[in-house]
């Protein structure tokens, strides 16, 4: 018997890790990612390649939060009670929409109407803002499938539009202590690449477990960190590091691009299919001009990804504020939709009374934006 138990036990693994990894199911999304395996597929076909450029807004929901806002003296006075962004990820369970809001309140929405079914308010924004940014780490990697983004900084990343451009950039570079993967920081200033807010860490990637296909959608964003020693004699600390933003030559990126971009990878070979840039990027800055350049994708943060049976979507930047749609085959932007406020999170899609929608949160930032849910579906 103890010939055959690795061969059951290793059946029994691919079983289970099969029910794992099915997507959303029964037109719903149950969990942050969709489903227990986070894949953040939705087997959804209603919307698809041939009709996407038809989507139209179906309902806009206002977050509850704002009646907070405009009754409460300490909340409107307050820059604390700002918010960086409306970043909620809707779930959509036993046919109806639930979300949670800046300020801790809970809603539950008819998902159809976007009407408010009802509203739950904890108050938990009277103990204060909560601290944010804390410990945090980017793991290990393996050697497949390959890097989909420069690790580490050196002289040949720098960009070279122009001769004057790469001058300007060496400059800047020159003041910076710099090297390839694994170079430890040193004192003084250090680049350090990607970024603290760079790389895939911030939404994930989306997988099907149809193709075993993952997507990646990623951000090429550098800074630096000062490490010096600390200014109280009372510390017990040996460096203080200090993360800054590090602008290129003339509020240009530093690096060549791309600066965003989505990668499609087979996870049963461990190879890439494909890669796109999301968005132009800085294309029409005036150092550029009479310049053919490609798309070299947006210097943003995106939005995270939602993925169905043809397609992927995925917030093209918070700047942008422009919803991508991909075909996830081949990469190809089929359409695009201009958003009305800040857009920086997870689309999800659900069916309700036979029709399919695509749900996200809008607004919020330091200008104050309206936080709100917007429904797309076909007419």
């Amino acid at each position: 018997m103890k010939h055959y138990l690795p061969l059951l036990l290793a059946s029994c693994l691919s079983v289970s890790g099969a029910l794992a990894q099915q997507g959303a199911r029964d037109g719903e999304w149950r969990s942050y990612g969709g489903d227990a395996a986070h894949t953040k597929y939705s087997p959804l076909d209603q919307i698809n390649a041939d009709n996407v450029q038809r989507l139209q807004v179906a309902w806009t929901w206002d977050s509850v939060d704002q009646a907070l806002r405009e009754n409460n003296d300490v909340i409107q006075n307050r820059g604390s009670f700002r918010t960086y962004a409306y970043e909620v990820t809707p779930l959509m369970v036993n046919g109806v929409l639930y979300t949670t809001t800046s300020l801790g309140q809970i809603a539950a929405i008819d998902p159809a109407s976007g009407e408010t079914l009802w509203s739950f308010d904890p108050v938990l924004y009277l103990d204060g803002r909560p601290a944010v940014h804390g410990f945090m780490t980017r793991g290990l990697y393996p050697t497949r499938p390959p890097l989909f983004l420069t690790n580490g900084a050196t002289e040949d990343d720098l960009i070279d539009f122009t001769p004057e451009l790469r001058a300007e950039a060496l400059e800047i570079f020159s003041q910076y202590h710099s090297g390839p993967l694994y170079t430890p920081p040193a004192p003084g200033d250090n680049i350090i690449r990607p970024g603290w807010s760079g790389g895939a860490n911030w939404w994930g990637a989306a997988f099907d477990p149809e193709t075993n296909r993952l997507f990646v959608p990623s951000w090429a964003h550098f800074s630096t960190v000062n490490i010096s020693p600390p200014q109280s004699p009372d510390s017990d600390l040996t460096i203080r590091p200090q993360v800054r933003e590090l602008s290129g030559p003339r509020g240009l990126p530093l690096f060549k691009p791309p600066y965003s971009q989505l990668v499609a990878f087979d996870m049963n070979q461990g190879e890439e299919l494909w890669h796109v840039p999301v968005g132009d990027g800085p294309t029409d800055h005036p150092a550029l001009q009479g310049l053919e350049l490609a798309p070299m994708g947006n210097f943003e943060k995106l939005g995270g990804p939602l993925l169905t049976k043809t397609l992927l979507f995925i917030g093209q930047g918070f700047e942008t504020n422009r919803l991508g749609i991909y075909d996830k085959d081949t990469g190809e932007e089929l359409w695009w939709l201009q958003l009305p406020a800040r857009f920086h999170a997870a689309p999800i899609t659900y069916l309700a009374d036979g029709k399919q929608y695509i749900v996200f949160a809008l607004g919020g930032g330091p200008g104050g934006e309206a936080e709100r849910l917007m429904a797309l579906a076909l007419p």
